[in-house]
């Protein structure tokens, strides 16, 4: 299918977001665009600790991959959710596109500790920010083998909890990252150009270009005090690029 759909004739582009602690979750993050390439749309993959509000704005859907930790998503991705997609919730940026999960973890339990639980924090963010959240339905091929109701997710360790290495992940499972992939480019195609009804919009445009404005000066100031570290003043630059 033509994952073009809509006012634009380039190529649908899906932000991967991954924080990776081991490698697994990097490695499924690749069969995932795999999948993404395979319907005709770019990956984009970037780490949680690198990605920007840009990234968000130049992508049609917006996928978050963590490894499992302590029942939840990583302190990296949840920095990312904190510190990028408040942004994006209070701007709106991405009201209307697509959104989506998946997880590699260890642990106690058929599909590891805590992976449904790091799933659904991590699509309630993306549900606050407004998005058309794509999960995993039963059918999808090699769901049965790596997959919950939310997402794909695969174990990183045999059911002793002994280490698997990355390059050793169950294949079977792998395949639902793929078709994953897939969806949720195909999706994004079909949505692209569409809107959502407006009109509500909270906080006030009085309100955005306050903040964006405060936001212009704190950068100034931190780029001045910290010449050598640009970074500094990353996340002010972001919350400035709309108002």
């Amino acid at each position: 299918m033509n994952t073009s759909a809509g006012d634009s004739h380039t190529p649908v582009r899906v932000l991967i977001v991954v924080d990776s602690w081991q490698g697994h979750t990097a490695r499924v993050a690749e069969r995932f665009a795999e999948g993404v390439a395979g319907a005709g749309a770019t990956p984009v993959t970037v780490a949680a600790d690198a990605a920007t509000r840009a990234n968000l704005l130049s992508a049609d859907a917006l996928v978050m991959g963590s490894a499992v930790h302590q029942r939840g998503m990583t302190w990296k991705m949840k920095r990312f959710v904190d510190e990028v997609c408040e942004l994006a919730w209070f701007y709106d940026d991405l009201v209307g596109k697509v959104g989506a999960v998946f997880t590699a973890g260890g642990g106690a339990g058929s599909a590891g500790g805590g992976a449904e639980a790091a799933q659904l924090g991590m699509l309630t963010n993306l549900a606050a920010l407004g998005m058309v959240l794509v999960t995993l339905p039963k059918d999808t091929p090699g769901s049965e083998h790596g997959g919950i109701h939310w997402g794909p997710t695969i174990r990183t360790t045999t059911s002793a909890m002994e280490p698997i290495a990355p390059g050793d992940l169950a294949p079977e499972a792998m395949v639902a990252y793929f078709h994953h992939g897939a969806n949720v480019a195909r999706v994004a195609g079909r949505l692209r150009g569409l809107t959502l009804a407006a009109g509500n919009q909270l906080p006030t445009p009085e309100v955005r270009a306050g903040r964006a404005s405060a936001e212009r000066g704190t950068a100034a100031n931190v780029r001045a005090r910290h010449p050598a570290d640009p970074a500094r003043a990353q996340i002010h630059d972001d919350t400035a690029l709309k108002d």
